[in-house]
């Protein structure tokens, strides 16, 4: 499979929002909507090609967590990212495929490599969410408590408790 390449990361200057306000910026998401090679055994039952589009509800599972994104007041932009961006774009409603804060980008090899790509730059602006398009139980409640800190608190209050070989957790910014 010959691979598009995407362009190197810029210094982390770029921003989704505006640096300028005292608002705090708007977080870029990134959706991650590969699969194995080898296929996924879910898309197969529900006869889909991509795990992506397996409708759940009337809607598929992309366009559940793009929709959610959507629907956060923390979210400028989203990046859906696959091996096979325009067949999942193909698969999407028609408001969602010409979202105009919503870019479809080829995945590198390897899920590290491909982010790395892309975060901190024109097509994916700090900060940076990233999140999968089979969190199909991601809510806007999750990226309100997300953008309040809320998770690494919680994550960090754990942790503290697991013993000495916890990784540290960076301490948020306060809100601005």
């Amino acid at each position: 499979m010959t691979r598009t390449p995407v362009p190197p990361a810029s210094k982390p200057d770029k921003s989704a929002g505006d640096l300028s306000s005292a608002r705090k910026p708007l977080w870029t998401a990134i959706i991650l909507a590969g699969q194995r090679p080898e296929g996924d055994p879910m898309a197969e039952y529900c006869n889909v090609r991509y795990k992506a589009l397996i409708p759940i509800h009337g809607q598929t599972m992309l366009e559940r967590v793009t929709r959610t994104l959507m629907a956060s007041p923390h979210i400028g932009r989203i990046v859906v990212m696959a091996q096979s961006p325009d067949d999942l774009k193909a698969g999407l409603a028609s408001d969602l495929a010409g979202h105009e804060s919503i870019a479809f980008v080829p995945s590198n090899d390897g899920i590290a490599t491909s982010i790395h790509g892309v975060i901190g730059s024109d097509i994916a602006p700090w900060p940076v969410l990233v999140t999968t398009a089979d969190n199909a139980l991601l809510t806007r409640a999750i990226l309100d408590g997300f953008s309040r800190g809320t998770a690494v608190r919680m994550l960090r209050s754990a942790w503290s408790n697991a013993g000495p070989c916890s990784p540290p957790i960076p301490t948020p910014a306060a809100p601005g």
